[in-house]
């Protein structure tokens, strides 16, 4: 009785836990957003939702590029021109965004969660190091970066910055759950 026990507890707790959700605290936007794809998920048994989209999927296209000079225009993408309809799923990848083009990705990021859609941030971080052997990329592997880049490591301040930088870009779209 006691093995037959421990095995429905476990049982629970283990498909509790793949259905609750993991930060307790965890604002509104987040709540919103993980209903929304709990909805989307058990939707294969109702009315089946998808939710479809690629990278940079309003920056770049087959042959055509959005510049920072078209932002608050309408939102172009090859889906768009294919199929009537704009991606939901929005992805980014944080080392495409600078200065030259924050408030456009912010933007694209905003429309689409206002619209129910999902954004993604990756972050192909380049090496951080160019010591002239390399390219410097995130595919650079002719330098021993990570114990340069470690607290008391020559070039731990370039990892700071870079680190300072997605926090303050993170604060910027705080409102939009990614």
């Amino acid at each position: 009785m006691k093995k037959k026990m421990t095995f429905i507890l476990v049982t629970f707790l283990t498909t509790y836990s793949c259905w609750s959700q993991v930060d307790q605290q965890a604002n509104s936007s987040v709540k919103k957003l993980y209903r929304h794809l709990n909805e989307v998920s058990d939707s294969v048994n109702t009315d089946q939702k998808i939710l479809i989209g690629q990278q940079n999927a309003f920056s770049e296209g087959r042959g055509w590029r959005l510049s920072n000079q078209e932002a608050g225009q309408p939102l172009k993408s090859d889906m768009h021109e294919a199929a009537g309809i704009h991606p939901n799923v929005l992805g980014v990848d944080f080392d495409e965004i600078g200065p030259w083009n924050n408030k456009l990705f912010i933007g694209q990021m905003r429309e689409v969660h206002k619209r129910g859609g999902v954004v993604t941030i990756s972050w192909h971080m380049p090496a951080l190091i160019n010591d002239g052997k390399g390219d410097g990329s995130s595919k650079d592997t002719t330098t021993r970066i990570v114990k340069r880049i470690l607290p008391g490591g020559d070039h731990h301040h370039v990892l700071i910055e870079k680190l300072d930088r997605l926090a303050a870009f993170f604060l910027e779209i705080k409102d939009i759950p990614v």
